[in-house]
């Protein structure tokens, strides 16, 4: 029940999930660079659409909430641009900086 509503409330595929901008006030208040940004961010959320994103997130979720940790991996793809994968935590291995921050993951 807690994938499907992490799933629902975070990356629901009826609902724009996501926004970009770049957090520089300037620019993001230029008509013509939000103009460009939403225009970009409608783009993508199609694109995450047609690819099975909406799946492997799920799967994602799923793994995040039985065991605490997941990993999707993106992939590129030559009929969809982009395809996702979520690994099976057996098959990744993960490297900490010495402040205990994951910066290298293996799969």
């Amino acid at each position: 029940m807690l994938a499907g509503h992490l799933h629902g409330v975070m990356t629901n595929p009826a609902v724009q999930f996501f926004e970009l901008y770049t957090g520089d006030d300037a620019i993001d208040n230029n008509d013509e660079a939000r103009a460009w940004y939403q225009d970009t961010t409608q783009k993508l959320h199609g694109i995450l659409n047609r690819t099975n994103f909406h799946t492997e997130i799920h799967e994602f979720y799923l793994d995040l909430c039985s065991i605490g940790t997941a990993v999707l991996q993106t992939e590129v793809d030559d009929e969809f641009l982009i395809r996702f994968s979520c690994r099976p935590i057996q098959e990744i291995f993960v490297r900490e900086d010495n402040r205990g921050f994951i910066n290298e993951i293996y799969g």
